[in-house]
């Protein structure tokens, strides 16, 4: 309310749209909540992190400094225990997006007093096989997704990247002492291939941290390199190749509500901080789309949505394997909403074999973008004795083209090389994401 977007919306009268799944329970008395969080499963052991991300996503403001996205919105509070089951019975009853701000222990991770490695040295005494990896709690995830047409699911993307043995002693994480060369850093020399596990699933939004646009002066982004990335985000890709992660937001030094009192806060660094950014904040979109459309979005058209008017972010134009498709912007989400004259969102269904087309003029010299975002298929996780296995888990490959009718020029999608990861993106056909995008940014009239 009172923004330069002239909408208000704070996400109040939405009940059971929104979840949090983390590692504990939110301190439900805090301040900042004023009895909007339930704590769902009944979960006791408080925890600052879900304390944390719960306030990113809806804490009131009564300090100011730590007001939330959607901060009148309710939530329904998890811990991790039991997550598969809790999050399709939530989707039933008509939750909306969910925070997932945990993941898997994967290579280099220090225990509090030494440093363990958690890859398998019997795939690979460099690369813990874990990165890239969609495994079966991947597929899950999708399989949860595709029930539940409407329900995104927003994971962290992971702070693994960089990570690497200090010092010259080491065990496996069974406890086994480490003896010879130690492996590598997670992410390697380059920095790639540290996104794990749920986050490499088809249907979710992983979100990458950068930090914050002009420091802390609130000033927006105005061009690329406006957007600097984390020291520990993970970077993609997937081990099929897939563009993970598929956002960015703001993930450094996020000063948030904590657990060890009603009016304590703290600063956190993470792509735990980072999510519930862009979940909070995506809420907001579903609000307003509702109150314009009388329905709520599918979660595939909220992604691409977010996709589609993410801001540039990285060295080079379209998509990469660190910021994904770039820096999520929800006042450009509502924006497109609202102009329905220069902007389309089409949901539609498709039938096998059988293509769509649309017919448009385009205006000389303005920017063209066309987005096609769709929730696949679960894949089928390949056998976990291989590193980096590059069988593609896409189900259902869509197609998009745009054709100059003028003289039948054929435009294709962004696509990236997996084996060259640091490769500006070509055009091409897409055979490995179910989101495409093609860009013209001067396009002829007609």
């Amino acid at each position: 309310p009172g923004g330069t977007v002239g909408v208000s919306l704070t996400g109040a009268g939405m009940p059971n749209r929104l979840g949090i799944w983390d590692g504990g329970s939110v301190l439900t008395s805090h301040q900042e909540f004023g009895g909007r969080v339930t704590q769902t499963d009944g979960a006791s052991t408080l925890s600052d992190h879900a304390t944390h991300v719960a306030g990113t996503m809806i804490a009131s403001g009564v300090d100011a400094n730590a007001k939330g996205m959607s901060y009148q919105a309710s939530l329904k509070a998890h811990d991790w225990t039991n997550d598969e089951t809790e999050m399709a019975t939530a989707a039933a009853a008509g939750m909306l997006i969910s925070n997932h701000s945990y993941g898997s222990i994967c290579g280099w991770y220090y225990n509090g007093s030494a440093w363990q490695w958690y890859g398998d040295p019997s795939i690979s005494n460099t690369e813990d096989y874990k990165f890239g990896y969609y495994d079966y709690g991947a597929q899950s995830w999708d399989d949860i997704a595709v029930n539940y047409p409407n329900y995104l699911i927003c994971k962290a993307a992971g702070n693994d990247r960089g990570d690497n043995l200090s010092g010259s002693s080491w065990t496996y994480s069974n406890g086994t002492p480490g003896s010879g060369t130690p492996p590598a850093k997670d992410g390697g020399t380059l920095g790639y291939d540290c996104i794990a596990t749920n986050a490499t699933a088809k249907n979710v939004l992983t979100v990458g941290a950068v930090n914050k646009i002009g420091g802390n002066t609130g000033n927006g982004w105005t061009k690329a390199s406006d957007v600097v990335m984390s020291s520990f985000s993970g970077w993609g890709p997937t081990d099929d190749g897939r563009i993970k992660p598929d956002v960015v937001s703001l993930g450094v030094s996020i000063y948030s509500s904590i657990s060890t009192g009603t009016t304590a806060y703290d600063t956190y660094n993470g792509t735990s901080m980072a999510t519930p950014a862009a979940s909070g904040s995506l809420l907001l979109v579903q609000q307003h789309y509702n109150a314009r459309k009388g329905k709520y979005m599918r979660s595939a058209s909220l992604k691409g949505l977010a996709i589609h008017t993410a801001d540039e972010a990285g060295t080079t134009a379209g998509p990469d394997y660190k910021f994904g498709w770039g820096l999520l912007n929800i006042a450009s989400c509502v924006q497109f909403i609202n102009d329905s004259s220069m902007n389309k969102l089409d949901e539609r269904i498709l039938n096998n074999g059988v293509p769509q087309s649309l017919q448009f003029s385009a205006d000389a010299g303005k920017p063209l973008k066309v987005t096609i975002c769709w929730t696949d298929k679960s894949g089928t996780p390949v056998t976990s004795n291989e590193l980096d296995n590059t069988t593609k888990m896409l189900v259902n490959d869509l197609d998009i083209r745009l054709t100059r009718n003028s003289d039948n020029t054929v435009f294709s999608p962004y696509i990236l090389d997996p084996a060259n990861p640091a490769n500006a993106a070509t055009t091409g056909d897409n055979t490995r994401d179910n989101v495409e995008m093609i860009y013209i940014a001067a396009p002829q009239a007609g």
